[in-house]
């Protein structure tokens, strides 16, 4: 799963915008980012049901039909940081919470 998380940041780090959201100014003021993280955690379920939809392999498979609210998205970047202790601070929100969807709801097992 580690390799999954380096290829991941990898991938989308390189092509990153400097305004992006990230770990460390996420960790200033959680409260402050609420709205915004859970923006990003309905365009991830959006992306999910829609690659579904398309008949394409879901990017994490949730059970049943879970409704997940912007406390889960926080619990689950909070849990996502601390098992990926190595991650950049710089490290963009939206990508770690794609990691953490992964890695609590993975597929095929």
């Amino acid at each position: 799963m580690r390799r999954v998380v380096s290829i991941f940041i990898s991938m989308f780090f390189s092509s990153i915008a400097h305004a992006e959201l990230t770990i460390a100014i996420w960790q200033q003021n959680k409260q402050l980012w609420t709205t915004h993280i859970a923006g990003i955690g309905t365009g991830l379920q959006w992306a999910n049901t829609a690659m579904e939809q398309a008949g394409q392999n879901p990017l994490y498979c949730p059970p049943g039909k879970l409704g997940l609210t912007v406390e889960n998205d926080q619990s689950i970047l909070e849990d996502t940081i601390k098992r990926h202790p190595k991650l950049e601070k710089t490290t963009p929100i939206g990508l770690l919470l794609l990691i953490g969807y992964r890695e609590t709801f993975p597929c095929g097992k």
